[in-house]
Order: C-alpha cells, then sequence, then structure tokens
C-alpha cells in the first residue's frame, strides 16, 4: 500500500496514518492489560473530558445525507459505551486491541487493516458515494457508506472502501496471519495535538507487544498524501 491520500475537500479534518510492519509474532503485555483495566476503572472521568471532543468528531461526520447517530455513531463512541456499562471491550488481536484501547481512552475513532489484503493499491479518504457498501462481519452484514468518511484501495481500474470512522470492513480484518498493518485515525484539525499523545502511547505499545516491529506515522490534512519508504522497500525487495 505505497500511497494515503487524504481527499476529502473539508480543511478541518485530518487523517492520521500508522504503518505498522511485522506484527505476526505479537503478543498482549502486561501494559495493555493494566492500560485497559485503568480505563475501565476511570470511564466516567475519561467521557466526561472528551465530552467536547466526541461532539467535535461528531461534527466532521455530519456530511450530505449522513448523520453520526444511532448505529451511525463513531466507533470510540460504541467502545466507551460497552466499558462504562461494565462490558468487557472484545479481545481480537494484540495489535487491534492497541488501537481499540487508545480509541475508546481518547475518543478518536481509528481503523486497522490487514494491508496485505490490497498490497499494491493505494489508499484514498473521501466521502462515500451513493452505490458504496461493504459487510462488516461473518454475517454479511452491510454498512451503508454514502457521504460517510471512508478509506478506499484505489489501483489503475477500481475503486473498494474498505475502512471508515464507524467500522471496518470484514474483507480486511486484521488475523493471526496478519504480519503488516494500518491504522486510521479520523481527527477533527481542532485536535491535531491528541495525535502526537496517541502516536507516542501506540509506539510504545507496539515495540513492546511486537519487538522488532517497524513503525512509521503521518498526520494528513486536506489534499496531502505520504508515500511510506518501508513499504515500498519492502515490496520492491
Amino acid at each position: 500500500m505505497p500511497l494515503f491520500c487524504n481527499n476529502l475537500a473539508r480543511k478541518d479534518v485530518l487523517i492520521g496514518i500508522m504503518f505498522v510492519m511485522g506484527v505476526n509474532q505479537s503478543n498482549c503485555t502486561d501494559m495493555l492489560n493494566t492500560a485497559r483495566e485503568e480505563l475501565a476503572r476511570q470511564v466516567g472521568l475519561f467521557s466526561e473530558k472528551y465530552a467536547a471532543r466526541r461532539k467535535a468528531v461528531r461534527d466532521t461526520l455530519r456530511n450530505g445525507v449522513y448523520k453520526p447517530a444511532g448505529r451511525g455513531k463513531p466507533a470510540s463512541e460504541y467502545l466507551l459505551r460497552m466499558i462504562s456499562e461494565g462490558e468487557a471491550v472484545p479481545v481480537i488481536n494484540p495489535v487491534v486491541d492497541i488501537f481499540n484501547y487508545l480509541s475508546a481512552r481518547y475518543q478518536i475513532p481509528i481503523s486497522v487493516w490487514d494491508t496485505e489484503v490490497n498490497a499494491n493499491a493505494g489508499v484514498s479518504f473521501e466521502l462515500g458515494q451513493s452505490e458504496d457498501s461493504y459487510a462488516f462481519n461473518t454475517a454479511g452484514h452491510e454498512i451503508a457508506l454514502h457521504d460517510l468518511i471512508i478509506g478506499c484501495v484505489t489501483g489503475s481500474e477500481d475503486r473498494t472502501p474498505i475502512v471508515s470512522p464507524v467500522k471496518d470492513a470484514h474483507s480486511v480484518k486484521v488475523g493471526d496471519k496478519t504480519d503488516n498493518v494500518a491504522a486510521a485515525f479520523y481527527l477533527p484539525e481542532s485536535e491535531r495535538a491528541a495525535f502526537a499523545e496517541m502516536e507516542a502511547s501506540a509506539k510504545k505499545m507496539l515495540q513492546l507487544s511486537a519487538p522488532g516491529s517497524h513503525i512509521e506515522s503521518a498526520l494528513l490534512a486536506s489534499g496531502e498524501e505520504k508515500r511510506f519508504k518501508a513499504f515500498v522497500d519492502h515490496r520492491d525487495g
């Protein structure tokens, strides 16, 4: 996945990107378990602290016909609600679990996907078109993506939505054999500083969970793009 592009027309929406190589042997760490336990104990504090941030995130999703309500709320709100109601956030994969923790903790939606599924394609972040949708679980349930912020793999002849701030496509889910992943942070421009804090936490946890992994990151404003050299070298090598 050589190129990531923020093609959203809105200047108040930033896309943070993290690309991580070498996570196949990742493990859950004491740091992650401790962090999740602390979040569960202090969920009310974090919920109150980031009330304004949640509203700002929702406002970034108000585009055209799309309204961030009901099942269309950002995934970060769904995770926080689960914890607030005493439910345990599902344990999926050490890497995915790290990003789910950060999403709930900082109230910023994050997508995580297996980059090898569409290894030769770039990813463009844009608004979904009227016909866009994808299945988000094994049962084949679909989410309509019209006017929702989405990430699409883009090839020479096609365009395929794979991720969004609400739910990601099941086809690119991280699994036991996944070795390289990407994560997208959907941020209001007013929360630019939050990315640096989340980025530092993610790197610290990932380096403990998957020693030897290679991590690169970037924050993309509207019209900006980023090509990760390590990914290109990996593909060419």
